[in-house]
C-alpha cells in the first residue's frame, strides 16, 4: 500500500520522507508527558483557563485524577478529531486486510453473486 505521502501526490522519495518526518514530529510533540500532563481535578477546577490554554498549545491530552487515580481525560477538540480520523483510517485498513486475507483463503463470494443475492433479499 502506498504511503500517505505518495497518495497525496508526492513525486519524489525526498518529498515523501519529509512528509513522514513532519507527521512523526507532530505526533511526537503530542506524546504524553506524565510529568506535565497529569493533574488533580481540583487543580483543573482552580485554574481551568490556564490548563485549557496549555492543552491547546501542546495538543496533548490532560489526565485529571480524583483521589490520586486517573478519572477523566481532557483534550483539544481538533486533536480529538484528528485522533478519531486516524482511528477510522486504521480500522478501514484493518478491514481491507481482513477481506484480502479471506479472499486469498477462498472465503466469501464473488461480487456479482453477492449483489444478485442482495437484490433478491429485498
Amino acid at each position: 500500500m502506498p504511503s500517505l505521502a505518495v497518495r497525496r501526490g508526492c513525486s519524489t522519495r525526498i518529498e515523501e520522507d519529509a512528509i513522514i518526518a513532519s507527521n512523526k514530529m507532530r505526533w511526537e510533540s503530542r506524546a504524553m508527558n506524565i510529568t506535565k500532563d497529569i493533574s488533580p481535578l481540583t487543580e483543573f477546577k482552580r485554574d481551568t483557563a490556564r490548563m485549557i490554554a496549555h492543552i491547546k498549545e501542546t495538543g496533548r491530552p490532560q489526565i485529571l485524577t480524583v483521589n490520586g487515580k486517573p478519572s477523566v481525560v481532557v483534550m483539544d477538540a481538533a486533536a480529538w478529531q484528528d485522533m478519531q480520523d486516524r482511528l477510522d483510517h486504521a480500522e478501514a485498513i484493518a478491514g481491507i486486510g481482513k477481506g484480502l486475507t479471506q479472499a486469498r483463503a477462498g472465503e466469501g463470494v464473488e461480487a456479482g453473486r453477492f449483489f444478485d443475492e442482495l437484490a433478491r433479499a429485498k
